[in-house]
């Protein structure tokens, strides 16, 4: 029996010596992104959301210990608000709105879960990531060389990725993966600029828009940089967003015309032009709380076909219609309409809040390399959701995911010796 105890004691250490939110990170990382397309199941992102919960709750309930802090308490009564009013107006079928829920809350649970849960990547970890973001890399190589040597480069790389706008998120996640598990010197500067590079291969307006500003803000970081209202960062506000429009102008003039057009046809509008302009109807119209979950822009109200579309007469614009829905959940901040005013203010008090808390741990460790990548995370989703629904997907969750991490990274230093300080606070 004794025997049986000793075994078993020793298994529970084992146990405790595997991270299992890291181990985690690289499975999501691996198979829940870099080969989402390529194994073809979609549900794998939401499969990965209910693992990381899981592992959230079981490490509550084993260290018992669970700090609550106001902004996920916000967050939470936000959502359990927004639920029972979509079915209170009944903005879909109850599988749609409940589809919706688990989507729009996955970004959200990736950060919350790991931020609370204290979680930094150690040394030994950050090389294990290194060398796995480099394999990986390494398989994109090969891809793009067997595009080159076929003759059919963008046949392979929809092949692998899906589409080239996968291929591109990819690579932008892998550089920046590398540079925060190596050390933050001008050679590993150099060598991060260098892989981002190889996402202009594809050929998409969003990425162009995105090493634009990754390279001039790698080149101009310093200490004295912040998130915030100033004469310097107006200045290189208006660089950045030149550079960012310059790079990706093909694109902003191609959409704008859907903007500015004045057809009598409602199937000659662009899909993403017509969301932007009937979300801001939906604002008006369903003043101040939207029309709830799975009704607008998102993929849930396109699996059960919301009545929205019909409800605004756009049901008949290509991409949009029930017959083919596919371009419905193409882009993300036109969704924001589902949660109305009140939802869109929720929205930017989060990410407020996000950039004060950056900014706080920033002040206290200053050399901390940290700040750079939260304000590239913050750049790449900001641009990814103009044309996209990348925050809602397997990108954007692991991206939050690493949101998470970023923000606790600062508990390795002068945190860790003030008990007092809160990230919250």
């Amino acid at each position: 029996m004794s025997l049986i105890f000793s075994s078993l004691n020793l298994f529970v250490k084992k146990q405790r010596d595997i991270n299992y939110f890291f181990l985690f990170f690289l499975l999501l990382l691996i198979f829940g992104v870099f080969f989402y397309e390529a194994i073809g199941f979609d549900p794998m992102d939401e499969m990965f959301q209910i693992i990381l919960l899981g592992i959230f709750l079981l490490f509550v309930l084993w260290n018992r210990d669970l700090v609550y802090r106001r902004m996920g308490i916000y967050w939470l009564i936000s959502f359990i608000f927004y639920s029972a009013y979509s079915f209170a107006i009944h903005s879909n079928v109850p599988s749609s709105i409940f589809l919706d829920i688990l989507l729009q809350a996955k970004p959200f649970l990736g950060f919350f879960c790991v931020f609370y849960a204290g979680q930094v990547m150690s040394g030994k970890e950050k090389k294990t990531l290194r060398l796995v973001v480099l394999g990986l890399f390494f398989v994109s190589l090969l891809v793009l060389l067997v595009g080159v040597v076929s003759g059919s480069f963008y046949r392979v790389l929809k092949w692998f990725y899906m589409h080239p706008s996968r291929y591109a998120t990819a690579i932008v996640l892998l550089s920046m993966l590398y540079l925060y598990a190596s050390k933050f010197n001008r050679t590993n500067k150099f060598i991060f600029l260098v892989m981002l590079s190889f996402g202009l291969l594809s050929a998409k307006g969003k990425f162009y828009g995105f090493y634009a500003f990754a390279v001039l803000f790698t080149i101009i970081y310093g200490h004295r940089f912040y998130l915030r209202m100033s004469f310097r960062n107006l200045i290189f506000g208006v660089l950045a967003l030149s550079a960012v429009l310059f790079a990706a102008q093909e694109k902003v003039i191609y959409y704008s015309q859907g903007f500015l057009a004045d057809k009598a046809d409602t199937e000659d509008f662009l899909a993403r032009p017509v969301l932007y302009l009937t979300a801001g109807k939906i604002l008006y119209d369903y003043f101040p709380f939207g029309s709830g979950f799975g009704s607008f822009a998102t993929h849930a109200s396109r699996t059960s076909y919301s009545e929205i579309y019909e409800e605004y007469g756009i049901d008949k614009v290509w991409g949009l219609s029930r017959d083919y829905p596919y371009f419905i959940a193409d882009t993300h901040y036109p969704s924001l309409a589902q949660f109305g005013v009140v939802g869109i203010l929720l929205f930017i008090l989060f990410w407020r809040a996000i950039i004060q808390m950056a900014n706080r741990c920033k002040e206290m460790d200053p050399d901390n390399p940290a700040y750079f990548f939260v304000v590239l995370i913050i750049v790449f989703l900001v641009i990814e959701m103009v044309a996209d629904a990348t925050f809602t997907n397997n990108r954007g969750f692991i991206s939050m995911v690493f949101l998470g991490y970023l923000l606790n990274e600062y508990k390795r230093s002068e945190m860790s010796n003030r008990p007092d300080v809160s990230l919250e606070s």
